[in-house]
Protein backbone atom coordinates (compact mmCIF):
# COMPACT_ATOMS: atom_id res chain seq x y z
CA UNK A 1 0.00 0.00 0.00
CA UNK A 2 2.75 2.35 -1.02
CA UNK A 3 0.40 5.20 -1.97
CA UNK A 4 -1.09 5.76 1.49
CA UNK A 5 2.06 4.95 3.43
CA UNK A 6 3.76 7.81 1.62
CA UNK A 7 0.87 10.22 2.06
CA UNK A 8 0.51 9.48 5.76
CA UNK A 9 4.24 9.67 6.49
CA UNK A 10 4.50 13.09 4.91
CA UNK A 11 1.20 14.48 6.19
CA UNK A 12 1.78 13.33 9.78
CA UNK A 13 4.56 15.88 10.20
CA UNK A 14 2.12 18.80 9.79
CA UNK A 15 1.16 19.00 13.45
CA UNK A 16 4.58 19.64 14.97
CA UNK A 17 6.56 20.92 11.99
CA UNK A 18 4.15 23.25 10.25
CA UNK A 19 6.82 25.70 9.10
CA UNK A 20 9.54 23.21 8.24
CA UNK A 21 10.36 22.44 4.63
CA UNK A 22 9.13 19.03 3.44
CA UNK A 23 11.67 16.25 3.71
CA UNK A 24 12.97 15.35 0.24
CA UNK A 25 12.57 11.82 -1.15
CA UNK A 26 15.42 9.34 -0.68
CA UNK A 27 16.55 9.93 -4.26
CA UNK A 28 16.24 13.00 -6.46
CA UNK A 29 12.89 13.26 -8.24
CA UNK A 30 13.10 16.82 -9.52
CA UNK A 31 12.54 19.97 -7.53
CA UNK A 32 10.67 19.31 -4.29
CA UNK A 33 7.82 21.69 -3.49
CA UNK A 34 9.15 24.67 -1.56
CA UNK A 35 7.96 25.49 1.94
CA UNK A 36 5.01 27.87 1.88
CA UNK A 37 4.55 30.69 4.36
CA UNK A 38 1.23 30.42 6.16
CA UNK A 39 -1.45 32.72 4.75
CA UNK A 40 -3.98 34.51 6.96
CA UNK A 41 -6.94 32.29 7.81
CA UNK A 42 -9.96 33.13 5.60
CA UNK A 43 -13.26 34.37 6.99
CA UNK A 44 -15.69 31.65 8.02
CA UNK A 45 -17.99 32.25 5.06
CA UNK A 46 -15.11 32.10 2.62
CA UNK A 47 -13.92 28.80 4.09
CA UNK A 48 -17.38 27.25 3.93
CA UNK A 49 -17.72 28.28 0.29
CA UNK A 50 -14.32 26.78 -0.57
CA UNK A 51 -15.09 23.52 1.16
CA UNK A 52 -18.51 23.30 -0.48
CA UNK A 53 -16.91 23.77 -3.90
CA UNK A 54 -14.27 21.15 -3.13
CA UNK A 55 -16.89 18.67 -1.92
CA UNK A 56 -18.91 19.17 -5.10
CA UNK A 57 -15.82 18.49 -7.21
CA UNK A 58 -15.09 15.32 -5.23
CA UNK A 59 -18.65 14.10 -5.86
CA UNK A 60 -18.49 14.87 -9.57
CA UNK A 61 -15.11 13.20 -10.03
CA UNK A 62 -16.33 10.01 -8.37
CA UNK A 63 -18.98 9.81 -11.09
CA UNK A 64 -16.41 10.32 -13.85
CA UNK A 65 -13.42 8.23 -12.75
CA UNK A 66 -13.39 4.46 -12.10
CA UNK A 67 -11.60 4.67 -8.74
CA UNK A 68 -8.19 5.46 -7.31
CA UNK A 69 -5.94 6.07 -10.33
CA UNK A 70 -2.16 6.24 -10.61
CA UNK A 71 -0.69 9.69 -10.00
CA UNK A 72 0.90 9.37 -13.45
CA UNK A 73 -0.61 7.27 -16.24
CA UNK A 74 2.39 5.66 -18.00
CA UNK A 75 3.13 6.78 -21.55
CA UNK A 76 2.82 3.19 -22.79
CA UNK A 77 -0.86 2.87 -21.88
CA UNK A 78 -3.37 3.82 -24.58
CA UNK A 79 -6.92 2.62 -24.18
CA UNK A 80 -8.72 0.76 -26.95
CA UNK A 81 -11.71 2.30 -28.72
CA UNK A 82 -15.08 0.57 -28.37
CA UNK A 83 -18.47 1.58 -29.77
CA UNK A 84 -20.45 0.32 -26.78
CA UNK A 85 -18.50 2.00 -23.99
CA UNK A 86 -20.60 2.98 -20.96
CA UNK A 87 -19.97 5.91 -18.59
CA UNK A 88 -18.59 5.08 -15.15
CA UNK A 89 -21.50 4.15 -12.86
CA UNK A 90 -19.71 2.79 -9.81
CA UNK A 91 -16.38 3.20 -8.06
CA UNK A 92 -14.10 0.17 -8.00
CA UNK A 93 -10.52 -0.98 -7.90
CA UNK A 94 -8.31 -0.03 -10.86
CA UNK A 95 -5.54 -2.20 -12.30
CA UNK A 96 -3.30 -0.77 -15.02
CA UNK A 97 -1.49 -3.01 -17.52
CA UNK A 98 1.16 -1.34 -19.65
CA UNK A 99 2.30 -2.21 -23.15
CA UNK A 100 5.33 -3.85 -21.56
CA UNK A 101 3.09 -6.05 -19.37
CA UNK A 102 3.79 -4.19 -16.13
CA UNK A 103 0.89 -4.30 -13.66
CA UNK A 104 0.24 -1.15 -11.60
CA UNK A 105 -2.15 -1.01 -8.65
CA UNK A 106 -2.49 1.52 -5.83
CA UNK A 107 1.00 2.94 -6.32
CA UNK A 108 2.65 -0.48 -6.60
CA UNK A 109 4.15 -2.24 -9.62
CA UNK A 110 4.60 -5.92 -10.49
CA UNK A 111 5.32 -8.14 -13.45
CA UNK A 112 2.44 -9.84 -15.23
CA UNK A 113 3.37 -13.09 -13.47
CA UNK A 114 3.05 -11.43 -10.05
CA UNK A 115 0.06 -9.25 -10.94
CA UNK A 116 -2.53 -11.60 -9.47
CA UNK A 117 -0.72 -11.60 -6.12
CA UNK A 118 -0.68 -7.80 -6.17
CA UNK A 119 -4.45 -7.69 -6.76
CA UNK A 120 -5.03 -10.28 -4.04
CA UNK A 121 -3.09 -8.31 -1.42
CA UNK A 122 -4.10 -4.76 -2.34
CA UNK A 123 -7.72 -5.24 -3.35
CA UNK A 124 -9.25 -8.66 -2.68
CA UNK A 125 -8.13 -9.20 0.94
CA UNK A 126 -8.72 -5.56 1.89
CA UNK A 127 -12.17 -5.50 0.26
CA UNK A 128 -13.21 -8.68 2.08
CA UNK A 129 -12.03 -7.28 5.41
CA UNK A 130 -13.74 -3.93 4.85
CA UNK A 131 -17.02 -5.61 3.90
CA UNK A 132 -16.88 -7.89 6.95
CA UNK A 133 -16.43 -4.85 9.22
CA UNK A 134 -19.12 -2.80 7.43
CA UNK A 135 -16.52 -0.34 6.19
CA UNK A 136 -17.00 -1.12 2.52
CA UNK A 137 -19.53 -2.52 0.03
CA UNK A 138 -20.35 -6.21 -0.21
CA UNK A 139 -19.07 -8.33 -3.09
CA UNK A 140 -19.01 -8.54 -6.03
CA UNK A 141 -16.99 -5.37 -6.55
CA UNK A 142 -16.20 -3.59 -9.82
CA UNK A 143 -12.61 -4.03 -10.91
CA UNK A 144 -11.58 -1.86 -13.85
CA UNK A 145 -8.76 -2.93 -16.14
CA UNK A 146 -6.94 0.08 -17.66
CA UNK A 147 -5.04 -1.88 -20.33
CA UNK A 148 -2.93 -0.71 -23.23
CA UNK A 149 -4.56 -1.64 -26.50
CA UNK A 150 -1.43 -3.47 -27.69
CA UNK A 151 -1.44 -5.95 -24.80
CA UNK A 152 -2.12 -9.48 -25.99
CA UNK A 153 -5.43 -11.03 -25.03
CA UNK A 154 -3.60 -14.20 -23.98
CA UNK A 155 -1.47 -12.20 -21.53
CA UNK A 156 -4.50 -10.48 -20.03
CA UNK A 157 -6.18 -13.89 -19.73
CA UNK A 158 -3.27 -15.12 -17.61
CA UNK A 159 -3.59 -12.14 -15.29
CA UNK A 160 -7.33 -12.53 -14.58
CA UNK A 161 -7.42 -16.33 -14.42
CA UNK A 162 -6.35 -16.32 -10.77
CA UNK A 163 -8.85 -17.06 -8.00
CA UNK A 164 -8.25 -13.62 -6.48
CA UNK A 165 -10.47 -12.16 -9.22
CA UNK A 166 -13.49 -14.33 -8.45
CA UNK A 167 -15.28 -11.77 -6.30
CA UNK A 168 -14.91 -8.92 -8.79
CA UNK A 169 -17.04 -7.79 -11.70
CA UNK A 170 -14.35 -7.38 -14.37
CA UNK A 171 -14.69 -4.35 -16.62
CA UNK A 172 -12.38 -3.31 -19.43
CA UNK A 173 -11.80 0.42 -19.67
CA UNK A 174 -11.97 1.93 -23.15
CA UNK A 175 -11.39 5.38 -24.56
CA UNK A 176 -13.76 8.04 -23.27
CA UNK A 177 -13.45 11.76 -22.62
CA UNK A 178 -10.18 13.71 -22.34
CA UNK A 179 -9.40 15.61 -19.13
CA UNK A 180 -11.58 18.67 -18.61
CA UNK A 181 -9.97 22.10 -18.68
CA UNK A 182 -8.90 23.02 -15.15
CA UNK A 183 -8.52 26.78 -14.55
CA UNK A 184 -6.69 26.08 -11.30
CA UNK A 185 -3.67 25.01 -13.36
CA UNK A 186 -3.18 28.62 -14.43
CA UNK A 187 -2.49 29.79 -10.89
CA UNK A 188 1.28 30.37 -10.57
CA UNK A 189 1.97 28.17 -7.53
CA UNK A 190 -0.27 25.40 -8.87
CA UNK A 191 1.27 25.57 -12.33
CA UNK A 192 4.74 25.24 -10.80
CA UNK A 193 3.68 22.24 -8.72
CA UNK A 194 1.96 20.58 -11.70
CA UNK A 195 4.84 21.08 -14.10
CA UNK A 196 7.32 19.80 -11.52
CA UNK A 197 5.56 16.46 -11.05
CA UNK A 198 7.95 13.55 -11.77
CA UNK A 199 7.11 11.21 -14.61
CA UNK A 200 7.00 7.96 -12.64
CA UNK A 201 4.14 7.06 -10.31
CA UNK A 202 6.16 6.24 -7.20
CA UNK A 203 8.17 9.46 -7.38
CA UNK A 204 5.06 11.49 -8.20
CA UNK A 205 3.25 10.14 -5.11
CA UNK A 206 6.14 11.23 -2.88
CA UNK A 207 6.28 14.64 -4.54
CA UNK A 208 2.53 15.20 -4.25
CA UNK A 209 2.51 14.19 -0.59
CA UNK A 210 5.29 16.69 0.14
CA UNK A 211 3.31 19.36 -1.68
CA UNK A 212 0.21 18.56 0.36
CA UNK A 213 2.17 18.86 3.59
CA UNK A 214 3.65 22.23 2.67
CA UNK A 215 0.38 23.65 1.38
CA UNK A 216 -1.86 22.44 4.20
CA UNK A 217 0.27 23.39 7.21
CA UNK A 218 -0.69 24.35 9.89
CA UNK A 219 -4.10 22.63 9.51
CA UNK A 220 -3.71 20.01 12.25
CA UNK A 221 -6.87 18.05 11.50
CA UNK A 222 -5.83 16.75 8.08
CA UNK A 223 -3.35 13.99 9.08
CA UNK A 224 -6.06 12.12 10.99
CA UNK A 225 -8.48 12.62 8.10
CA UNK A 226 -6.04 10.90 5.76
CA UNK A 227 -5.45 8.13 8.29
CA UNK A 228 -9.19 7.48 8.58
CA UNK A 229 -9.47 7.47 4.79
CA UNK A 230 -7.39 4.29 4.84
CA UNK A 231 -8.47 2.65 8.10
CA UNK A 232 -12.22 3.28 7.81
CA UNK A 233 -12.61 2.25 4.16
CA UNK A 234 -11.69 -0.49 1.77
CA UNK A 235 -10.16 -0.21 -1.71
CA UNK A 236 -13.58 0.21 -3.32
CA UNK A 237 -14.92 3.16 -1.31
CA UNK A 238 -11.70 4.91 -0.22
CA UNK A 239 -12.37 8.03 -2.31
CA UNK A 240 -15.85 8.44 -0.86
CA UNK A 241 -14.54 8.15 2.70
CA UNK A 242 -11.68 10.52 1.92
CA UNK A 243 -14.04 13.12 0.48
CA UNK A 244 -16.08 13.05 3.68
CA UNK A 245 -13.13 13.06 6.08
CA UNK A 246 -11.07 15.71 4.30
CA UNK A 247 -13.88 18.22 3.86
CA UNK A 248 -14.79 17.88 7.55
CA UNK A 249 -11.14 18.32 8.56
CA UNK A 250 -10.70 21.46 6.46
CA UNK A 251 -13.82 23.00 7.96
CA UNK A 252 -12.64 22.10 11.44
CA UNK A 253 -9.33 23.91 10.96
CA UNK A 254 -11.20 26.79 9.27
CA UNK A 255 -9.16 26.51 6.05
CA UNK A 256 -6.14 27.69 8.02
CA UNK A 257 -3.41 26.56 5.66
CA UNK A 258 -0.48 28.03 3.78
CA UNK A 259 -1.87 27.72 0.25
CA UNK A 260 -5.43 26.51 -0.29
CA UNK A 261 -4.96 26.54 -4.08
CA UNK A 262 -2.06 24.07 -3.98
CA UNK A 263 -3.93 21.97 -1.42
CA UNK A 264 -7.02 21.92 -3.67
CA UNK A 265 -4.92 21.04 -6.71
CA UNK A 266 -3.27 18.16 -4.84
CA UNK A 267 -6.62 16.80 -3.70
CA UNK A 268 -8.11 17.07 -7.18
CA UNK A 269 -5.09 15.13 -8.43
CA UNK A 270 -5.82 12.32 -5.95
CA UNK A 271 -9.37 12.18 -7.31
CA UNK A 272 -8.09 11.92 -10.91
CA UNK A 273 -9.15 15.36 -12.16
CA UNK A 274 -6.19 15.66 -14.53
CA UNK A 275 -6.61 12.24 -16.14
CA UNK A 276 -9.04 11.19 -18.91
CA UNK A 277 -12.49 9.90 -18.00
CA UNK A 278 -12.66 6.47 -19.64
CA UNK A 279 -15.72 4.39 -20.40
CA UNK A 280 -16.09 0.67 -19.83
CA UNK A 281 -17.37 -2.54 -21.35
CA UNK A 282 -17.89 -5.90 -19.71
CA UNK A 283 -14.67 -7.87 -20.08
CA UNK A 284 -15.29 -10.34 -22.89
CA UNK A 285 -14.46 -13.99 -22.30
CA UNK A 286 -10.72 -14.43 -22.70
CA UNK A 287 -8.99 -17.46 -24.20
CA UNK A 288 -5.45 -18.40 -23.21
CA UNK A 289 -4.42 -18.96 -26.81
CA UNK A 290 -5.97 -15.78 -28.25
CA UNK A 291 -3.31 -13.97 -30.30
CA UNK A 292 -5.35 -10.78 -30.78
CA UNK A 293 -4.59 -7.54 -29.01
CA UNK A 294 -6.91 -5.92 -26.49
CA UNK A 295 -7.59 -3.24 -29.09
CA UNK A 296 -8.88 -5.89 -31.48
CA UNK A 297 -10.86 -7.57 -28.70
CA UNK A 298 -12.69 -4.37 -27.80
CA UNK A 299 -13.95 -3.65 -31.32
Amino acid sequence: MKRWVLVLVVMSACKDKAKQEPKPPDKPVGSAPAAIDAAPAPAAGDCEAKVKRLGERFAALQQQKPGMLPTVIPADVELAAAAGGQPIDAQGAVVVVTRGNKVLASGNEASLADGAKLVEDLFWKRALEAAAMDRGPKKPWPLYLWVDKQVKVADLAKLVADDSYRDFKLRLLVAGDPPAAEPILEKPAVKKAHEGTPKTDSEAITYRAAGLRAASAPCETLPMAFAKSMTEAGPINELAVMADQVTKAVLECKCNMADFDVFEYSMLSIFGAFHPSPKWIELPKLAAGDTRTVGELAK
